[in-house]
């Protein structure tokens, strides 16, 4: 019985743990698309590393 009991809690959790992962999916999606007005564009530029290369090397 108390196996049953387990294997009851165990689902139940499995059940809430996926339903809260679905709400966090619709919750992303539609922030996604309704805050479009605070959408941040960060540009990633390439960076130098030669003279940080060379100061590893002398070590």
């Amino acid at each position: 019985m108390a196996k049953d009991i387990q294997e009851l809690v165990a689902e139940a959790l499995r059940r809430v743990a996926d339903n809260i992962g679905q709400t966090q999916a619709k919750t992303a999606d539609t922030a996604d698309t309704e805050n479009t007005s605070n959408v941040r564009v960060f540009k990633i530029e390439e960076v130098d590393t030669t003279a940080l290369e060379s100061e590893q090397k002398a070590r």
